[in-house]
């Protein structure tokens, strides 16, 4: 729904009857009861807009509530089914399996000597 129409019901619902009753008694002229409306129809606006924003996102905040909720019981329901599944295939005298040995680190390749420059011939002039 759109806040706009919505808030100028709501002002003409409020404000309009006595608005009217106020021009007819001769208390207002017919300007002033419409500038007064038009001040409730933008407050109603207003109003309207941000009620719409709250229950926006209430409405969001209950949606991401219900995934997370799905999530959570379809990772218990897969934990309980590998937990089920383990204790069946195992027995009860095979002892648990020694973990992994460490993967020894890979050796850095060595490192090449610098170039020894050739001896200068100092017997030619």
């Amino acid at each position: 729904m759109n806040p706009m129409g919505i808030g100028i019901l709501v002002a003409a619902v409020l404000a309009g009857p006595r608005l009217y009753g106020m021009v007819e008694s001769g208390e207002l002229t017919g300007t002033g009861a419409l500038l007064r409306g038009g001040a409730v129809a933008i407050a109603c606006i207003a109003g309207v807009s941000f009620i719409m924003s709250l229950a926006k996102g209430y409405a969001e905040e209950r949606r991401r509530h219900h995934a997370i909720e799905a999530l959570t019981a379809a990772i218990e329901a897969a934990h309980a089914e590998k937990d089920t599944a383990a204790a069946g295939s195992s027995t009860a005298s095979a002892p648990p399996a020694p973990p992994a040995p460490p993967v020894p680190p890979v050796p850095a390749p060595p490192v090449p000597a610098p170039p020894v420059p050739a001896p200068h011939d100092t017997t030619s002039p």
